[in-house]
């Protein structure tokens, strides 16, 4: 936020400046620092030399101006710049006055420049630097900027520009500006190549610290540098951060003194071990070489436990007392123009080493970056530790200086509005942990954690992380919540005064950037910037809460773009899957984003979650449930998720972040919103509460009673999470198998063994669970690949490996009676070219295939395990465990019999681990499990091409197979008793009732006596269903438009003249037709088709939209080949039984008789005289003889004179308008009306939202827009304003494409190797977006 501008009036002769500290913490008081006041004099009428500053006893004080505006001699505008300090709970008051009578004040050592020997000497009284003077050099002897350093022990150090690629042609060194109090030299290296670099060198008078101010501009070669080496100097230790050594005191020789902290020695190597995570936050294990490269960096932006860079560097010699250090100054000012993810990219962090002598090294690439040097004696290291209360950790000088000049600079808090006079919010919350007023006061104020450690460090340990804020959203807010009339007047300026600080440290950078980068982990992030929504709830009239308000939403709008998986479509994966794992920091993300976004919809009205990339999250996170596990030994039953990543205990019950989000999409994306109501729970708990514990924030949920909209799951394939196959879904032996491989790109807490769970699979069938893993063996656990887990890996490199992380290359096929899902290793990969692929072949609701497919002479392990005991620990955790060991034969592979030698097991788990050969002759292994018991299955050695199995219904031929060899055939070519299989994955099955089901995945040809399907499409995946060949019917999945055949063996004419083959419902054109045979051409995608000689079944028919209105609704739905008719039906339990309500010929069908205030579900089947189709998705319909409500997600993208708004879906809307004013006035104009959800506005005077928030742009007209919905009702209300104010951090995007990116900080060089960093996807696009002009499908636009 900006500096605050005095006004100097047209009438008056003095302006006043303001000190005080509310808070009045013992553990908050700011050092002297350079104070700056911008001025600006209404009429110029003070000439500068008349102006003096006294303070409130009358004292003259020494200030200097700067950024001098004059007319005619007179003032127009000017910083006052004077130094201050401000004790705990101190008050001071500054005058300016226009009196040249009084006394000026007396700088005993001011700032001093001097010239020596061709260079140029500034003494700031505390310390003396040494800066080159303008000329030419030779290439080789290129002066840095500040060449030496003098404490007054002597001068220190040498400076060196290594030009590299580049050649300097000139140096030029000019005075900015000087006085008393500080000077500023520029130091301006122009290049050959037209590079730059410009370096301003502030020094402060009295300071033992100077500010480098740095700008690069084309410099892109890595072999540019500034070096300063400190010669003069022996230093003994170092400090950034004491990790990855102990943070604790009472971990040191002697916690008392500070002499007795173990400090690490100058070139005391640091030994890292390989974490195994994923991001790997300080880069492979490994032993550091500090004559080389010290293994810790200076740069803005880590995650709190990422010590390896840390904003400060600490550097000193015990014995002779010379100390130095470098800290960031300014962390928006630091500007790589990367845009970097997670962490400060690598290019312009400080680095060090230390080969006999110690030497700095800042590399010069395009971009900003503003820090400070200090040069001091050792004992101020000593006095900071001596100094401290409370709280005792290793610390420096130099890190108290950063963050007390830097993060906290009383320069930036004295703007700073610490009191609140204005209104407060009802109270909303009824419970918490505090008992009392005084209960709660103590807490945050002396409490072990929580907002008073800012006083230590922001984003440092042991001072305020963003983790650190979790109490304030867990207990500290619904205790002010319920208790601020209750407090005490001095305790409530005092509680005030730091939630307030809190705020203002939540919107800066240094707690979780986004103006210059995208700090990670995501959910710490949540936890660094929901606190701005929060608070500003708290203090809705504060000044700084609308920017509080905006600030978390561009937080909430960057997070989702960049951290939702993309669609793919080449692919055909679907957008959602979140950076983070599903078992629980997703959800650590979304509990304080969705309390702040709640809180934040009743301070202004805007709902800040409703965005296309959180409508996808939802999406995910819905298909992501497993089939109905049973949660009691009643029976009751619940659909969970798997336990997937870090903590995943087992069985829980998602928490109710899940159900927030979906109240938070109900005006936005209103089918996502009913299906997440529908798979939540409305009784659940916040993530991680303990049983028993106060829910305060319960109040939240608006959505009681709400059962929501049964999506009716079906398979799914979702970018960097892997494929799930369901049947019989909501039947009591319903199926889910989830295969999982996570992609490279942002990923956290997915899993350290197994590649982040690549590979892992999850078996959900009939209310039990036959898969599970204790809580952390597939997260946290440092445990061998394929060990614990349900999983398959391959050796090499001196351990097991897992297939790995991959992009879902290969199709996965929903055919009706089997579906198959198949994932590949990453041909760059550890395993890539030798363990070739894992698949699951779903055989009807009896049974799964598993194939693991390598090259020759691997040797392998196959795992699968199951929980012994609950593994829950909260309050949405279930003590009752439906978990069994499936039944499993391996049928060849790793074993050939069956039999299941290599059992396992843990403290709440169990199962088997089969090792192959040492000498990896085992081969490909091919698995069936089950939850049945009765399956039989023939040995491998009548089954080579895969297995045959007889269920209590059905006998069965599974086809799978991959050669290992150039020798072995490339497909199975099977021919036995009339049946017939070409290609390497299908399944015959021959049902005891007559019926036939083949599908072909992979391959060219399944049949059998009866019919034949051939294609030359072997990526085509269909299948074939009949009982009696005068009819049959399939699904077929195409990823490219294809054909194929189909052989009726006894001929065509016996079907009758009238058969045709259909698809969808649609008769197909035949390329060729022959005495028993038809080709036809296959669009590609999804399809139903049929041969027969009747009126074909048609196509479901979909309802697309309602429009409410009195006692009914207008249903629009899809109009569909082959259907004559459709009926309505309608059902008001939830869509589990059905009533017709009407029937007719075409869309929209108008339904009456709907009781006001009812919710209902709405469904429709298309019809023909002989055929009716499966029935459409449920729909939602709330009958209300009202207005709706609006619309959320306005949202303004600006440009010159235009405005793009768009907003989300309203259930029962038919219409939406449009309106806009100019900002101050009252009446709205209509701009749009329609059915539709994208506008472009001509809006004059609306320019594009600033790059820089302290730009003021002149001539700019701000406008604000507000969206209502229409129904049958009427026009219902507008919803909460909008601006096109550019100054908004709204309408600010970064310097990058609003894309997902799979690169991020930690997975480039040189936290990775080059060939280990993601590439792009290629085709990426965006979670969709609704439509500009939308019309019902069917009906005429």
């Amino acid at each position: 936020m900006t500096a605050t501008v005095t006004r100097w009036p047209a009438d008056g002769d003095r302006v006043r400046f303001r000190l005080a500290d509310p808070l009045g913490h013992p553990e908050f008081a700011w050092p002297r620092t350079l104070l700056h006041y911008p001025v600006r004099w209404a009429v110029p009428s003070v000439r500068a030399e008349r102006l003096r500053l006294i303070d409130e006893t009358g004292e003259p004080v020494p200030f200097q101006l700067s950024r001098v505006s004059e007319e005619d001699g007179l003032l127009t505008s000017a910083v006052v710049c004077f130094f201050g300090e401000l004790a705990s709970g101190a008050a001071h008051e500054y005058c300016l006055c226009a009196d040249a009578s009084l006394p000026a004040a007396d700088v005993p050592r001011p700032v001093r420049i001097t010239e020596d020997g061709g260079t140029v000497i500034v003494d700031s009284g505390a310390l003396g630097v040494r800066l080159p003077s303008s000329g030419r050099f030779a290439d080789g002897v290129v002066p840095g900027p500040v060449l030496q350093l003098n404490r007054g022990q002597g001068w220190m150090g040498t400076s060196t520009l290594r030009c590299g690629d580049e050649r300097l042609e000139h140096l030029e060194t000019h005075l900015v500006e000087a006085g008393p109090l500080f000077t500023t030299h520029e130091i301006r290296y122009r290049f050959a190549s037209g590079a730059g670099y410009t370096v301003s060198v502030r020094c402060l008078q009295g300071c033992d610290f100077f500010e480098v101010s740095e700008e690069m501009t084309s410099l892109d070669s890595a072999t540019t540098t500034w070096e300063l080496s400190w010669d003069g100097v022996t230093p003994s230790h170092r400090n950034s951060s004491t990790w990855p050594l102990s943070q604790s005191p009472a971990d040191h020789a002697d916690p008392g003194s500070p002499e007795g902290y173990h400090w690490l020695g100058i070139d005391e190597p640091i030994v890292l071990g390989d974490s195994g995570e994923d991001p790997s936050f300080s880069g492979p294990g490994g032993k550091e070489r500090p004559d080389v490269d010290f293994a810790f960096t200076v740069g803005p932006y880590a995650p709190s436990y990422a010590w390896n860079v840390r904003p400060h560097a600490t550097f000193w010699d015990a014995a002779g007392g010379d100390a130095m250090g470098v800290f960031v100054r300014d962390h928006a000012q630091w500007d790589d123009g990367t845009y970097a993810s997670w962490a400060s990219a690598d290019i312009l962090q400080l680095r060090f080493r230390y080969d006999g002598v110690l030497r700095w090294t800042w590399p010069l690439r395009s971009g900003t970056r503003q820090t400070a040097i200090a040069f001091y004696h050792h004992q101020r290291d000593l006095d900071v530790l001596r100094d401290q209360s409370l709280t005792t950790y290793p610390s420096t000088y130099v890190r108290s200086l950063h963050h007390w000049q830097g993060t906290l600079s009383l320069d930036r808090v004295k703007d700073w509005n610490l009191t609140y006079s204005g209104r407060r919010p009802a109270q909303l919350c009824q419970e918490g942990e505090f008992g009392t007023p005084e209960e709660f006061t103590e807490a945050l104020l002396t409490g072990s954690d929580g907002p008073r450690l800012i006083a230590h460090g922001v984003n440092e340990l042991p001072g305020y992380l963003n983790i650190g804020q979790r109490p304030l959203y867990d207990r500290l807010l619904d205790g002010y919540d319920r208790f601020a009339d209750r407090l005490a007047a001095n305790d409530r300026q005092r509680v005030d005064a730091l939630l307030l600080l809190t705020a203002y440290v939540s919107a800066g950078e240094e707690i979780g950037p986004l103006r210059r980068m995208l700090g990670g982990h995501p959910n710490f992030l949540a936890d660094g910037k929901a606190a701005l929504a929060c608070l500003a709830w708290l203090f809705p009239d504060h000044e700084a809460a609308p920017q509080w308000l905006d600030r978390f939403e561009k937080f909430v709008e960057l997070a989702g773009v960049f951290h939702t998986r993309p669609e793919l479509p080449t692919r055909r994966s679907r957008a959602g899957r979140w950076t983070e794992s599903l078992a629980t920091y997703v959800w650590a993300f979304l509990r304080p984003v969705t309390q702040g976004n709640h809180l934040g919809q009743l301070t202004d009205g805007r709902n800040r979650l409703a965005t296309p990339e959180f409508a996808a999250v939802g999406d995910w996170l819905v298909n992501a449930l497993t089939a109905p596990v049973e949660i009691s030994a009643t029976g009751e039953t619940r659909r969970l998720h798997p336990a997937q990543g870090a903590h995943a205990f087992w069985p829980r019950r998602p928490p109710v972040e899940m159900r927030l989000l979906g109240e938070a999409l109900r005006r936005y994306r209103p089918l996502v919103a009913e299906h997440l109501l529908w798979g939540s729970d409305a009784s659940a708990h916040r993530l991680d509460s303990p049983h028993g514990a106060p829910d305060p924030w319960r109040v939240m949920v608006r959505s009681t009673g709400n059962q929501g909209t049964n999506p009716r799951l079906k398979s799914s394939k979702y970018t960097g999470y892997g494929i799930t196959l369901r049947t019989h879904v909501d039947q009591p032996d319903e199926i889910a198998v989830f295969l999982q491989q996570v992609d490279r790109g942002p990923n956290y807490r997915w899993g350290i063994a197994d590649d982040n769970g690549s590979g892992h699979l999850y078996y959900y069938a009939g209310g039990h669970s036959y898969s599970g893993h204790g809580p952390e063996d597939a997260g946290d656990r440092r445990a061998p690949d394929a060990t614990f887990v349900s999983s398959c890996a391959i050796w090499t490199d001196g351990a097991y490996h897992a297939i790995g992380q991959n992009t879902l290359d290969r199709p996965f096929y929903d055919l009706g009676c089997s579906q198959y899902a198949e994932i590949t290793s990453d041909p760059d990969g550890p395993v890539g070219g030798r363990y070739l692929s894992r698949s699951v072949l779903l055989v009807g609701g009896d049974y799964l295939v598993t194939y693991d497919s390598f090259a020759a002479n691997q040797r392998m392990v196959w795992t699968w395990s199951a929980l012994t005991e609950a593994t829950g620990h909260d309050a949405n955790s279930f003590h009752h465990l439906a978990e069994r060991m499936p039944f499993i034969h391996v049928v060849r592979g790793v074993r050939t019999d069956g039999t299941l030698d290599g059992a396992f097991a843990t403290e709440v788990s169990h199962g088997v681990r089969l090792e192959g050969r040492a000498d990896g002759g085992t081969g490909n292994t091919l698995a069936v499990v089950s939850h049945r018991d009765d399956l039989t299955i023939d040995p491998e050695r009548v089954t080579p091409w895969g297995a045959r199995i007889r269920t209590p219904h059905s006998l069965d031929y599974v086809f799978r197979h991959e050669a290992a060899t150039h020798y072995q055939p490339k497909t199975i070519e099977f021919a036995e008793n009339g049946l017939r299989f070409s290609g390497t994955a299908g399944t015959i099955r021959l049902l005891d009732d007559g019926s036939r089901q083949l599908t072909l995945f992979h391959g060219s040809a399944v049949g059998t006596s009866d019919l034949l399907v051939t294609t030359d499409d072997e990526d085509l995946g269909i299948s074939l269903c009949y009982r009696g060949s005068a009819e049959s019917q399939g699904t077929y999945d195409a990823p490219s438009d294809s054909s194929v055949s189909l052989h009726i063996l006894a001929g065509l004419d016996g079907l009758g003249t009238a058969v045709g083959f259909y698809i969808d419902g649609e008769r197909a054109r035949p390329l060729s037709v022959s005495r028993d045979a038809i080709t036809v051409a296959l669009p590609r995608g999804h399809h139903r088709w049929e041969l027969t000689g009747r009126q074909p079944e048609p196509a479901p028919s979909q309802v697309v939209g309602t429009e409410t209105g009195g006692d009914g609704a207008l249903v629009h739905f899809t109009m569909v080949a082959a259907a004559q008719c459709y009926l309505v039906q309608l059902s008001s339990d939830g869509g589990t039984t059905w009533t017709p309500a009407a029937e007719v010929e075409q869309s929209p069908c108008r339904l009456t008789g709907l009781a006001d205030g009812e919710k209902y579900h709405v469904r429709v089947v298309a019809r023909n005289s002989g055929r009716q189709a499966a029935p459409g998705a449920d729909y939602p319909v709330y009958a209300e003889c009202r207005a709706p409500d609006p619309p959320d997600g306005l949202t303004l993208r600006l440009g010159p004179g235009a405005v793009t708004a768009t907003w989300g879906e309203v259930l029962g809307a038919g219409r939406y308008r449009l309106y806009r004013r100019r900002k101050g006035d009252s009446a709205y104009r209509e701009v749009f009306a329609g059915l539709g959800f994208r506008h472009t506005d001509d809006a004059p005077g609306v320019v594009p939202g600033c790059d820089d928030p302290d730009q003021d742009p002149a001539e700019v007209t701000v406008y604000e827009y507000a969206v209502a919905a229409e129904n049958g009702n009427g026009v219902g209300p507008k919803s909460a304003a909008v601006d096109t104010d550019p100054r908004s951090p709204r309408h600010w995007y970064p310097p990058t494409d609003l894309v997902f990116r799979r690169q991020h900080t930690y997975n480039q060089p040189p936290y990775v190797p080059a060939s280990a960093a993601p590439r792009p996807y290629t085709g990426q696009v965006p979670p969709p977006a609704l439509p500009a002009i939308a019309h019902p499908a069917g009906e005429a636009s």
